[in-house]
């Protein structure tokens, strides 16, 4: 018979690493936000900045906490590539987001 009580253990020491679909879907939403910019209208500006800006802010957000927590079990697998990855991601949501804001400011004024 197997011990109930030594799954959790288990558990602990499994070997984990980065969460990756995080980082992915942020890479997503960036794409996205950089795609709304050939549509061109007042709305897929918004929605682009809204999406380039506040929600890859928000999943790197995610990606770190859940690294971190973890980073703490004894089974974790560093993935390097994966550090480099987010201020890659950050720069570039925040060069799509500000095209958005730019679009956006020119419809306003005139």
């Amino acid at each position: 018979m197997t011990d109930v009580a030594a799954a959790p253990e288990e558990a602990e020491t499994a070997p984990s690493g980065p969460p990756l679909v995080l980082l992915a879907l942020a890479g997503v939403c960036v794409a996205a936000g950089a795609g709304l910019l050939l549509v061109g209208t007042f709305a897929a500006n918004v929605a682009g900045y809204l999406v380039a800006s506040l929600l890859t802010i928000v999943l790197v957000g995610v990606y770190r906490r859940v690294d971190l927590i973890r980073r703490l079990s004894p089974g974790y697998r560093p993935a390097p590539a994966a550090r480099r990855v987010v201020p890659v991601l950050l720069v570039a949501a925040f060069v799509v987001a500000g095209v958005h804001v730019w679009a956006i400011a020119t419809e306003v004024a005139s």
